[in-house]
């Protein structure tokens, strides 16, 4: 029966759309569901199928009609059953929106409904602004399918509509795909617009296909640019940062009064004539090029950059940098050789504020020495030199100890990634660092691990316990008494080193005799061991210095041991 006009009726709870031919459908009452099947004698015609009896022709005529009147029941059978199909999916449909609608009776009970629109504001800040990346202007298809947070926030309901359209904050972050989005993107210009005048934070994505610069003229006008806060500009394959760059600061003298943060990224080295862009940046507190073939000129020192980031860049450009960076804090550096256009010579460079450097080391180290050599870092206190992987490069740890007898410096970390020194060097190195606490060496190549690691542990050990290391070949240098007579690191506290496990032994004698001078010091305070085994070591014998270095705890020594056994 129809209950469509009933008091409870579904069509009364819940009426969303009013479509009577969805939810229409015929009486099904008990009476329907009783076939008749009295005239197709069925218990009678079941006993001559087994019978295996063939019928006469009189019989034959009568069989016809009864295949008729079993086809007509068959077809009502259909007729039945498509009247079920359509009501059951008619009651699928209702019970999923009833579903819908229960959920949104509870919702209504939800905490979040009674927060206040100040502490709700704080969170729709902490989705959308902790990641410009949460939204990405990029292509909408089914294999691209790109997170835009603010807008799918502002398509909740209309409080939070009202909210999210009322913060600016929320619409001044995003990431442009360039590979994957066309020119004149209608969402650039709704970001923009929302986020009124409030700084913009953006990443600029060259992307892996084929991109276009051409992304909208309103992002690149004056009033916009005047107010980019953070600008992170990757390049690619496809699109060379040269072409990247170009449409954001191809001006004269460009000024960005607002900008705190630069990032001009590209994946492989830069050209040898690259563009070069004037630009004024006067707030900037980060700055980091990295392979780029354009060369940046500031038009006036960066008082507030306190982070700078150059790799991949020609000596003369990083120099001419430097120039800028008075109060620089933080100092990542890898340059890269040219033998076209080197600086015949550095002229001194006072980075006076400077207390970390991470400085690569590249297979021509000329530029290096004479870069070294021109810098004075009075208040370095963290160094790290890494060497590029399994590759020799050429010693310039005396132009760093120039640098550190220059600069009077109070060094407290010093790492050693992939770096080869002679004895001499890595003493004099140790000399002119005594306030060190912290020391990192890291393997270099299995060709030379034996002798760098065996020299650095004789460096550490007391001087009158070097002579009895004979796992070490001494090296006798006449001008070099002093430091040899010198207890180096005194306030040694951390040492972490990557040794073979034929070293094992030679690392416990240097602790034991360290331990017996440390009155005259701080004691070391945390050992951190990363154990590697050659290919003609057993794992036995990987195990037994394993077992060695456990003994140094039992023995009383205050260390920590840290395990990294690898083949």
């Amino acid at each position: 029966m129809d209950t469509s006009n009933e008091p409870d009726s579904v069509h009364r709870v819940l009426d969303l759309y009013k479509d009577d031919k969805v939810f229409s459908y015929a009486s099904c009452s008990n009476k329907d569901l009783v076939l008749d099947t009295g005239g197709l004698r069925c218990a009678e015609m079941i006993e001559v199928i087994r019978s295996g009896s063939a019928p006469s022709i009189p019989e034959l005529l009568s069989l016809d009609n009864l295949v008729e009147q079993t086809q007509h029941v068959m077809d009502r059978c259909e007729a039945d059953l498509d009247k079920f199909r359509s009501l059951t999916a008619a009651m699928e449909i209702r019970r999923s929106r009833l579903s819908i609608y229960k959920a949104g009776i509870l919702s209504l009970k939800a905490p979040i409904r009674r927060l206040p629109l100040e502490i709700l504001g704080e969170i729709f800040q902490f989705s959308c602004c902790s990641d410009v990346s949460d939204n990405t202007v990029a292509k909408e298809d089914k294999k691209h399918c790109s997170p835009m947070v603010t807008l799918a926030l502002s398509q909740v309901c209309s409080q939070w509509r009202y909210l999210v359209v009322s913060m600016p904050k929320l619409w001044s972050g995003f990431r442009l795909n360039l590979g994957q989005m066309a020119p004149l993107h209608p969402i650039i210009s709704l970001y923009l617009d929302r986020s009124r005048s409030h700084p913009i934070d953006f990443i600029l994505d060259g992307g892996s296909n084929k991109a276009s610069t051409y992304v909208y003229p309103d992002f690149l006008s004056t009033r916009n640019t005047e107010r980019w806060k953070s600008a992170i500009l990757d390049a690619s394959l496809i699109l060379p940062s040269s072409l990247l760059v170009s449409p954001f600061l191809f001006s004269p003298q460009r000024s960005f009064p607002e900008l705190l943060n630069l990032e001009l990224h590209s994946p492989f080295d830069l050209s040898r004539f690259p563009l070069t862009f004037q630009i004024s940046c006067p707030k900037l507190r980060s700055l980091v090029l990295e392979n780029v073939d354009v060369s940046v000129q500031f038009t006036q020192p960066l008082e507030a950059l306190e982070y700078a980031s150059l790799r991949g860049l020609f000596p003369h450009h990083i120099y001419r940098i430097f120039q800028c960076l008075p109060n620089v804090r933080n100092i990542t550096l890898r340059a890269i050789s040219d033998f076209l256009n080197q600086p015949s010579q550095w002229q001194p460079i006072n980075l006076r504020c400077t207390e970390i450097l991470k400085l690569y080391a590249t297979v021509d180290s000329s530029f290096m020495s004479s870069m070294l050599d021109s810098f004075t870092m009075p208040a370095l206190t963290g160094l790290d030199l890494v060497a590029p992987t399994d590759s020799e490069c050429p010693h310039f740890i005396s132009s760093l100890s120039s640098m550190f007898s220059r600069s009077r410096i109070s060094l407290t970390r010093l790492s050693f990634q992939g770096i080869t020194f002679t004895y001499r060097e890595i003493t004099q190195l140790l000399y002119l660092s005594p306030t060190l606490t912290h020391l990192i060496w890291k393997r270099t190549t299995f060709q030379q691990h034996d002798l760098v690691v065996g020299r650095l542990l004789r460096a550490l050990t007391p001087p009158v316990d070097r002579s009895n290391l004979r796992s070490t070949p001494v090296e006798k240098y006449p001008n070099e008494r002093f430091i040899e007579q010198q207890y180096l690191l005194p306030d040694l506290e951390e040492l972490d080193v990557t040794i073979w496990a034929h070293h094992v032994p030679l690392l416990v004698n240097v602790l034991c005799f360290r331990k017996k001078y440390r009155a005259q010091g701080n004691s070391l305070q945390r050992l951190i061991v990363h154990i590697r085994k050659p290919p003609t070591q057993t794992f036995s014998e990987l195990m037994g210095a394993k077992e060695s270095l456990a003994r140094i705890r039992e023995g009383g020594m205050n260390v920590q041991i840290s395990y990294s056994l690898s083949k």
